[in-house]
């Protein structure tokens, strides 16, 4: 079975993964005069700064750990994909008087958010 993006529905059988870093080229003059660029082997240094995991298709962000990644193409189950649910889950109407009932100040995409993170939490403690 094809893994579905949890963030667009569309079926994939791989991700884009997105580093951020420096890659290095070599420029020379082809025989016109003009810049002609080769890339230089295992050049690519990585700054720490982006690493994600994404949809080919809808290109939003689905995981930042590579585990989590290769578990979602095997068709298992991950946190990001639980987290995800729940956040939804707490943006349907359905939970609008638990929101409400909260007195929480925060807006509602943030206390869903939280809340489907602390839910997530929970899921990886009974893993």
């Amino acid at each position: 079975m094809t893994p579905k993006c949890f963030k667009c529905g569309a079926e994939i059988d791989y991700l884009d993964n997105i580093e951020s870093g420096e890659k290095v080229y070599r420029m020379t003059l082809c025989s016109h005069g003009m810049a002609h660029y080769e890339e230089e082997d295992d050049s690519f240094f990585p700054d720490g700064q982006v690493n994600h995991w994404e949809c080919p298709e809808c290109n939003r962000p689905l995981f930042d750990d590579e585990g989590e990644a290769v578990e979602f193409l095997k068709g298992k189950p991950t946190v990001s994909e639980f987290e995800e649910k729940q956040f939804q889950k707490y943006m349907s109407p359905e939970f609008d008087d638990l929101y409400k009932a909260s007195h929480d100040h925060r807006n509602r995409k943030q206390w869903a958010k939280d809340k489907a993170y602390d839910d997530a939490l929970n899921m990886e403690e009974l893993i």
